[in-house]
């Protein structure tokens, strides 16, 4: 008869790198004691989650109760989902309570994306797991190796290596993401350094670039060839009329 594998080697498929990583007390089995539409809880080695009410309007204050190290939030699928598009690209994000709001690669000028309130404390939990961070008080900065998200009412996913620098105020809260370089087999964190290549910066601002019309392909809205349309990578803007159009 086969050999069983042991869980650890299994967790290697299904989740990050080491089952560890996801923090000492939790597993990815459902409570069986949740209620059928009721708060959601995953079941932990050592106990379960705590069923939170998160609303848009107390998001924030949970968030501080995350980051502090009072409270953890059972990871879902919209936390997954989002952090899923935070990491895609190089990423400045600020949580506020007004707003959870990230700009992505270079195009901090020019877009954003803005996401629900009630979903930052889970990203946010989702993230100290993964780096085995009991706590965030200070400005701190976390390098994961690349790994693969477990899926979690949302499909499973891959990330390569990052640097992720967590800056915590009093009235707001600061993520950026960067692509790493090199690789690492287990995370870790550090204060966030002031000065030198690993200090924290903003993305450049972005602008699209200006090129003239070819005359076989007019503006479809105003019918010019002459001057210029701006380019946006995958749309473009008449100069003339200020329409957009796909490319």
């Amino acid at each position: 008869m086969r050999a069983m594998r042991p869980h650890c080697d299994r967790a290697k498929d299904v989740g990050w790198p080491r089952l560890s990583t996801w923090g000492p007390a939790i597993t990815l089995a459902r409570d069986p004691t949740s209620r059928p539409g009721g708060p959601r809880r995953l079941k932990g080695r050592q106990g379960t989650f705590p069923a939170v009410d998160i609303t848009d309007h107390n998001a924030f204050e949970v968030l501080q109760e995350v980051l502090a190290g009072r409270l953890q939030v059972e990871p879902d699928a919209r936390a997954s989902k989002t952090l899923l598009l935070l990491t895609k690209n190089d990423s400045d994000t600020i949580v506020t309570n007004d707003g959870f709001t990230s700009w992505h690669e270079s195009r901090r000028g020019r877009s954003r994306s803005k996401y629900f309130r009630r979903t930052s404390p889970a990203v946010f939990s989702m993230l100290m797991l993964r780096a085995e961070l009991k706590a965030v008080t200070e400005p701190t900065l976390i390098r994961f190796p690349a790994g693969r998200v477990p899926k979690i009412d949302y499909m499973a996913w891959e990330h390569g290596s990052k640097l992720v620098w967590v800056l915590v105020e009093p009235h707001r809260v600061s993520l950026k993401i960067r692509a790493a370089a090199g690789d690492w087999v287990e995370p870790s964190s550090m204060p966030a350094p002031e000065g030198g290549p690993l200090e924290p910066n903003d993305l450049e601002a972005w602008l699209p670039e200006e090129q003239p019309f070819d005359p076989s392909k007019p503006c479809p809205h105003c019918g010019t060839t002459k001057g210029s349309y701006r380019d946006y990578e995958t749309y473009c803007v008449c100069v003339a009329c200020g329409r957009s159009y796909g490319v």
